[in-house]
């Protein structure tokens, strides 16, 4: 029954689209910073990346996915580190 083989990829896609979600606010994220230049408030994107960084740790999902889960983690902290250096650089240049 063709169903049957429909389950299992409707399954995965869920899953990925749990992890998709996070990775498109941190894309938000990033374009926020880009677009408002060393002006960012540095502050509210932090706190938007402790959000999601949250909802990431409270993601349940199979052990099949722990490795996608691990990546995201990774990604959200290459952009705190990114908004600590843009920030801190910014910080430095100030009168």
């Amino acid at each position: 029954y063709p169903v049957f083989k429909l389950l299992p990829q409707m399954y995965d896609w869920m899953m990925q689209l749990k992890i998709r979600r996070l990775y498109d606010e941190i894309r938000s994220i990033e374009s926020d910073m880009e677009t408002q230049g060393p002006e960012f408030d540095a502050k509210a994107l932090n706190a938007k990346l402790d959000q999601i960084d949250q909802r990431a740790n409270h993601l349940q999902l199979p052990t099949v996915y722990a490795s996608s889960l691990y990546t995201l983690r990774s990604h959200i902290d290459l952009v705190r580190s990114r908004l600590a250096g843009s920030s801190g650089a910014f910080a430095d240049n100030r009168p």
